[in-house]
């Protein structure tokens, strides 16, 4: 693999833990995204583990080749082109190298924003330990009075009305997945 690692990006780029086991979180990073997307597509062995589950319990954790499936993918293009399925095949090798990442996470991000717009939930795939999904809602124009203080002197500023018009918000869907709840009669 040309590069730097998936392990050294996520080691560069991975927020600080707080005692307590949460994190500090960073800011988002564009820059710091599209070096992990080239990290992880410059890596054709690079896995990523999914829960398999059934009738709500862990079945199987499976290993699944996404840089890999995303090269097959690339192939087909290239092959769609009029490049001949020997060629293409030096996609799938570790010595090709994918060098610029422009353009995917505008794409991906638009998809993703276009996808949960229309209603529908976005999931994430699920993990040994994790499950979870996201939305769009929309939030009806509001309006809000509420007096303001000086945060020193704790002195009165008066009263300060704050509309906020229709918008929408972003709505996560994440619990503990039913494979490790257990309930018992206390």
């Amino acid at each position: 693999m040309a590069g730097i690692s998936v392990t050294d990006i996520l080691k560069e780029m991975s927020a600080t833990k707080k005692d307590n086991g949460t994190y500090n979180y960073n800011r988002f990073n564009r820059k710091n995204f599209e070096k992990l997307m080239k990290a992880m597509l410059n890596d054709p062995g690079f896995t990523a583990e999914v829960a398999k589950v059934k009738n709500g319990q862990l079945d199987t954790v499976e290993k699944i080749e996404v840089s890999k499936d995303f090269r097959k993918f690339i192939r087909k293009i290239v092959e769609k082109f009029g490049v001949d399925k020997v060629e293409s095949e030096k996609i799938l090798h570790e010595d090709f190298t994918i060098d610029s990442v422009e353009g995917l996470y505008p794409f991906f991000a638009e998809a993703m924003y276009i996808y949960i717009e229309q209603g529908n939930r976005f999931d994430l795939l699920p993990k040994k330990d994790f499950k979870g999904s996201i939305a769009i809602k929309e939030v009806p124009k509001q309006s809000k009075t509420k007096e303001a203080r000086n945060p020193q002197t704790k002195e009165s500023l008066g009263s300060f009305k704050t509309t906020k018009d229709k918008h929408k918000v972003l709505v996560v869907k994440s619990s503990c997945p039913e494979w490790l709840k257990k309930r018992e009669k206390a």
